[in-house]
């Protein structure tokens, strides 16, 4: 079975899509002997590949969003016919008319359908109807959860039978507890203290992180040992509709000298950076699938999430949940946290295990059995 993937995100690694196109390549790529992957990139790509029974195919492609279009909708559906694909997977929220009968399409969240600052303008609008109109033409649906299931049917009109549940897993370089060498060496290089709370990801308005901030004033506020708290993350360079710079927030809350923002981690220093942590919070208000967490418990951090999307589903008992968006629930749950060492112990060794029940191995066998269904002319 020969298979063909939009990979446009091998441009952009570092982003949820890229994160997860890197892993299920490299775990389908060792799923069956009769599975071959071409991964489809545009023209000056270079990603770093050298998995088993998958090649990498340059397509003429254009910069800008006019570019990507044109790749998304001509480009990768040409090319993938034209070799003989077998079945064209989409690994994000842009499918193509072209090829639609034998395509999957990976769908990780609907927050354009969702919210409307993330759809701005007319060509953004555009662009969501679009996409929209053939994810329904597409042979299968992959959500990420259960919940962004839910989202997928109620609010693209797509029937139950059509979309599967494929969750998501940490990478392998945030598989487990990093070894104290790298800690100290992370710690060290980014002049991080002994002991801190922590929060990475991105910086959308949906992430909460101005909520977070307010939390830790009010920690800071009622007590003296409160460790400084790590924002991880490239950082926008001003605040949008969609994106928000918490940094003029710490300086109006009096605390810009208690919050470290360390800026982008890569991959290979996230699992050093999360196993020193005294904790991880993590304030968002909608997921997806909630990856973030999910590598926190991996490498033993006590997590604090809020309780909304599809945090509980990813999380489970693990975690303490809080209400979404309330600044007194999260201060009381860091506070709680902070003063409860049996709790942290016991929530670190719950997430270890929750953890251990995700993994790339199963996200590509089920990918494969969509693979072979769509194949078949079935959802």
């Amino acid at each position: 079975m020969r298979v063909g993937i939009n990979a446009y995100f091998m441009l952009h690694p570092d982003t949820g899509s890229g994160v997860y196109l890197r892993n299920l390549s490299r775990a389908l790529a060792s799923a069956c002997d009769y599975l071959e992957l071409i991964l489809y990139v545009p023209t000056g790509a270079r990603p770093p590949v050298d998995f088993p029974n998958v090649r990498l195919r340059p397509v003429p492609s254009a910069s800008g969003n006019l570019g990507k279009l044109l790749f998304e909708q001509l480009g990768f559906p040409l090319s993938a016919l034209s070799d003989g694909c077998d079945v064209l997977h989409v690994p994000y929220f842009a499918p193509a008319f072209l090829g639609a009968n034998r395509t999957v399409v990976t769908v990780h969240d609907v927050i354009p359908a969702l919210l409307p600052a993330y759809r701005p303008g007319l060509l953004g609008r555009a662009y969501l109807v679009l996409v929209s109109r053939s994810v329904k033409q597409a042979r299968l649906v992959l959500a990420d959860s259960a919940w962004t299931k839910r989202d997928v049917v109620q609010m693209l009109g797509i029937e139950q039978k059509s979309v599967r549940v494929v969750h998501l897993a940490q990478p392998p370089e945030c598989s487990a507890p990093a070894a104290s060498e790298a800690v100290g060496a992370l710690r060290e290089r980014l002049g991080l203290p002994e002991s801190y709370l922590l929060y990475y990801g991105g910086f959308d308005r949906r992430k909460a992180v101005d909520v977070l901030l307010s939390a830790y004033a009010r920690v800071l506020a009622a007590r003296l040992d409160v460790p400084p708290l790590v924002v991880a993350g490239t950082l926008p360079a001003r605040t949008t509709e969609t994106l928000y710079d918490p940094r003029p927030l710490a300086s109006r809350l009096g605390i810009s000298q208690r919050v470290h923002f360390v800026g982008r981690v890569t991959e290979e220093d996230k699992a050093a950076l999360l196993t020193s942590a005294v904790l991880f919070v993590y304030p968002s208000i909608y997921e997806g699938f909630g990856l973030p967490p999910l590598e926190a418990m991996a490498c033993g951090a006590p997590v604090i999430a809020a309780r909304t999307s599809s945090i509980p589903e990813v999380c489970g008992s693990a975690a303490l949940l809080v209400r979404p968006g309330d600044i007194a629930s999260l201060a009381a749950a860091i506070m709680g946290l902070l003063d409860d060492a049996a709790l942290r112990q016991e929530l670190s060794r719950r997430g270890r295990q929750r953890a251990s029940s995700f993994s790339w191995e199963r996200a590509a066998a089920d990918t494969l059995l969509a693979y072979e269904s769509a194949w078949k002319g079935g959802p």
